[in-house]
């Protein structure tokens, strides 16, 4: 660490600019959007009002002191952000759970701060949106709880999930079946659970597991109503199936218009009155039955968007596939609905929703890019190619633009600007299996997609995720119709367009290694020296000086490569995985290599970014969805780091950064998060 009075001197040799600060914390200020992903989960807290809990599958937790019309990140501690359910103890509203891809997490405070329940080896792990309601903590004892897991196993703890002891000698159903609900009942002798396989119950007095082999099959929610005989409601099919006799039994009420009823949220404590959430595709709604499920009747009436904080509604449309359904205990016409794009709100009992997502940061971004004019186009997952002309206050959809195309839709991954200021960016269609490159029209109100000589369909062999993708992009120094693209896989490869994108061709001449990521970088001054970053046997990053005829493999030590940049000097940063994240240097165009840093803990060095002055930043990206992702710059003078990582939010890390030159600032594109920017002149 450094001493404050070195600090200084660090920052007085690495501003090239008026003064700037870092013996204080940088502080990240908010320059993305919201909305725009999955949110598996919400929990409303059983004794404070107006606090709830909101469950991502790629950023964590967020917690609402004021009934969801606002969200604050709440994942410090939290070691996996893939969640799929929360909980709160109903006897202390301090203690939070939040079941994840890998293990459950506890809070002593609220959501303040998260530590880790014992995952046995892998063994407890959950999965959204199959483990919906897979939790049951004692009404007593915030401490004791009950969990379902994704494989099937059901566990009981006594110590936040210190220690666990699974529930009879085999799993409920007899083999891997998600648990997709739980019930404790109050004699707290007694719990049921469901799946796809049906109902079953355990016995805490014999220590066995009831299997009823009448139960309706693909249960996606149920509900116990405790009494001699449970009455249990199940959904998961087109009809609601109900037993009045504890599971023996059961029968069924009328189907619903259309899909499958798939949540279930009784109004009264008989269940008389129930509102349930129904899905078909990608298409949800909520119907209400007054009979106790006999008969149903569309409720919501009206939804209404929020297209200046989730601008991706400008295609995304609404009433999206439901993932959960719940209800104010305090206000009881106050609902909040959760689905695969965002998040909802009723002030009148589930008729009209309001989008509620302030706060709910939750787009998987890829690239950001600073425009020649100051605009910022950011590359995500799902979410498309979006553009802020204010500093990331408020954006605007580029790509796709105003309604959902099968050729269009999907992830965005690159975005790159030519000599003559035409912006391009990378994409990959969720629906059709090829890639293409979008061309920016119009300022960003229009467009053209290119995918002549691109391969279709997308390569499945020999590729780092598991299809290949338009990762590398990059744009020629001097030709403005010059592009050049990577693509992993073995019918992938190193593509060359001479007409601004229009055609592209395969390179006659192709590094060893086609597994590549993000590193595809061309030298400022010498567009035909062209470095190529890959991974596997043959990984590590490899040269042309011809424009991609021949190729050399220069740096063979460093086999897993992520990113690369060519700085105007021709130095050249290589960042990747060697046990951990690591920053290789060449200061004579690639022919000699040294180790520069080498970052503590595990994951990868990925976005690099060449600041004006030659510092660079880097980003630390944590593998599979776990937390402590951070952020360095580095002196272009002395070479020495800094952690900047400052007040960002926990989370996995970034995917690129971009220096704004106008604002003085830095802007971070998350991989799940959002963007942030900091203003390095103080």
């Amino acid at each position: 660490m450094f001493s404050k009075k070195l600090q200084v001197l660090f920052l007085a040799a690495q501003c090239f600019f008026a003064p700037c600060a870092l013996a204080d914390a940088p502080h990240w200020e908010f320059a993305g959007w919201y909305g725009g992903g999955c949110y598996p989960d919400v929990v409303f807290d059983p004794q404070v009002s107006g606090r709830v809990y909101l469950v991502s599958d790629v950023a964590g937790v967020w917690r609402s002191d004021d009934s969801g019309e606002s969200w604050v990140t709440s994942s410090q501690g939290l070691g996996n952000f893939k969640g799929a359910f929360a909980a709160v103890a109903p006897s202390d509203s301090n203690v939070v759970y939040v079941g994840t891809s890998e293990g459950l997490f506890y809070s002593k405070d609220a959501a303040k701060s998260w530590l880790s329940s014992n995952p046995l080896d892998g063994r407890i792990h959950f999965s959204r949106p199959k483990n919906y309601r897979s939790i049951a903590v004692s009404k007593t004892q915030p401490s004791s709880l009950i969990v379902g897991t994704q494989q099937g196993e059901v566990f009981y703890s006594e110590d936040f999930g210190v220690t666990w002891k699974i529930l009879g000698d085999q799993r409920p159903f007899g083999k891997q079946s998600a648990i997709t609900a739980l019930a404790w009942l109050e004699d707290k002798k007694t719990v049921y659970v469901a799946s796809h396989q049906g109902v079953a119950q355990y016995s805490f007095s014999d220590s066995h597991w009831t299997y009823y082999p009448n139960s309706p099959q693909e249960i996606s929610d149920f509900w116990v109503f405790d009494g001699e005989n449970p009455k249990i409601y199940a959904a998961g099919q087109n009809k609601m199936f109900y037993s009045l006799d504890g599971g023996w039994t059961w029968q069924t009420g009328d189907p619903i218009k259309k899909g499958i009823l798939f949540r279930l949220l009784p109004l009264d404590d008989q269940g008389q009155t129930i509102l349930a959430a129904w899905n078909q595709d990608w298409k949800g709604g909520v119907a209400i039955s007054r009979d106790a499920g006999k008969t149903w009747q569309d409720w919501d009436k009206k939804m209404t968007k929020d297209e200046v904080l989730d601008p991706t509604r400008a295609w995304a449309g609404v009433r999206g596939k439901i993932n959960a359904l719940k209800q104010d205990p305090f206000h009881p016409d106050v609902f909040i609905r959760t689905d695969w794009w965002g998040v909802w709100k009723s002030v009148n009992g589930g008729v009209d929703w309001t989008e509620k997502i302030k706060g709910t940061a939750n787009t998987i971004s890829s690239d950001v890019l600073v425009a020649k004019n100051g605009d910022v186009y950011v590359a995500t997952m799902d979410n498309g190619l979006l553009k802020s002309a204010d500093g990331g206050k408020t954006y605007q959809t580029v790509f796709p633009k105003n309604e959902f195309k099968d050729e269009e839709n999907g992830h965005v991954w690159r975005v790159v600007e030519n000599s003559e200021r035409q912006i391009f960016a990378t994409s990959s269609p969720w629906v059709k299996d090829k890639e293409q490159v979008v061309k920016v029209l119009d300022n960003g109100n229009s467009y053209q997609v290119f995918d002549q000589g691109l391969p279709a369909p997308r390569p499945k062999k020999n590729t780092t995720w598991h299809e290949g993708y338009g990762r590398a992009f990059a744009a020629d120094p001097v030709d403005p119709k010059k592009l050049y693209l990577g693509i992993d896989g073995d019918t992938g490869g190193f593509f060359i367009s001479n007409d601004g994108g229009k055609s592209w061709k395969r390179s006659a001449g192709q590094p060893a290694s086609l597994k590549i990521y993000n590193a595809l970088a061309v030298h400022p001054k010498d567009p035909k020296r062209i470095v190529w970053g890959a991974m596997g046997k043959r990984g590590g990053v490899y040269l042309t000086e011809d424009g991609g005829e021949n190729w050399k493999h220069v740096l063979k030590q460093l086999k897993i490569v992520y990113d690369a940049v060519i700085s105007t000097d021709g130095t050249i940063y290589a960042g990747g995985d060697l046990k951990g994240p690591v920053l290789y240097v060449s200061k004579d165009g690639g022919y000699h290599w040294k180790l520069l840093k080498r970052f503590q803990g595990a994951g990868t060095t990925e976005a690099l970014c060449l600041l004006p002055n030659g510092g660079l930043a880097a980003g630390v990206l944590r593998p599979a969805s776990r937390s402590g992702g951070r952020i360095y710059l580095m002196s272009s003078k002395t070479e020495e780091w800094q952690n900047i990582t400052g007040d960002m939010p926990e989370g996995e890390g970034l995917a690129a950064m971009a220096y704004h030159p106008t604002e003085k600032a830095l802007y971070a594109a998350r991989f799940a998060g959002s963007v942030y920017k900091w203003k390095m002149e103080s």
